[in-house]
């Protein structure tokens, strides 16, 4: 592998990992930014794809 590729894949890691991050703290704008740059960066992305789509969830205060 490259090492332009594999500074993508991190890239792509890092923010999805600071979106969660964000999403766990209650920061859904920032969240949801992070995760649809991922998105830009990789189309194919199921974490992020499945977390955009739980936003509304965590944001409801639902505690397990």
């Amino acid at each position: 592998m490259s090492a332009a590729y594999t500074y993508l894949r991190n890239r792509i890691h890092c923010l999805y990992l600071v979106a969660l991050g964000h999403l766990g703290l209650g920061n859904e704008s920032k969240a949801r930014k992070l995760l649809n740059e991922v998105l830009e960066l990789d189309l194919n992305h199921q974490g992020a794809r499945t977390h955009l789509k739980m936003i509304p969830f965590f944001m409801t205060g639902v505690t397990i």
